[in-house]
């Protein structure tokens, strides 16, 4: 009879736990969203909110994350910018891994 009373409490813990985690994570993608889609925040941050983005989405939906890393690659501070043209193709090689499509994916790296 004890360690019934123990598991219910620890059951309810764990549930709670990850029902804050998982809303927590969808505040979070849902302000990175908003900063990428304003276009008065300068390109940098715009960039950094899409790479975070990409890389928290990158094994659960790699299509999103390599859609993310074209996105970054067309923002008009990476043409110039090593920094972040390398970080965007990371993003991409990447995501075409997961994809298996290693062709792709070596592509982008070597062009890293």
């Amino acid at each position: 009879m004890e360690r019934s009373k123990f598991i219910s409490p620890v059951l309810y813990l764990i549930i709670y736990l990850n029902v804050v985690n998982y809303c927590s994570a969808q505040v979070n993608q849902d302000s990175l969203y908003r900063i990428i889609k304003n276009t008065s925040v300068h390109d940098t941050i715009r960039f950094k909110a899409m790479d975070k983005l990409a890389w928290e989405k990158i094994y659960n939906d790699p299509d999103s994350s390599l859609a993310l890393g074209i996105a970054e690659m067309e923002l008009p501070g990476t043409k110039g910018n090593k920094k972040y043209r390398s970080g965007a193709l990371n993003t991409m090689a990447t995501a075409y891994y997961l994809k298996s499509d290693y062709a792709s994916s070596l592509k982008y790296h070597k062009e890293n």
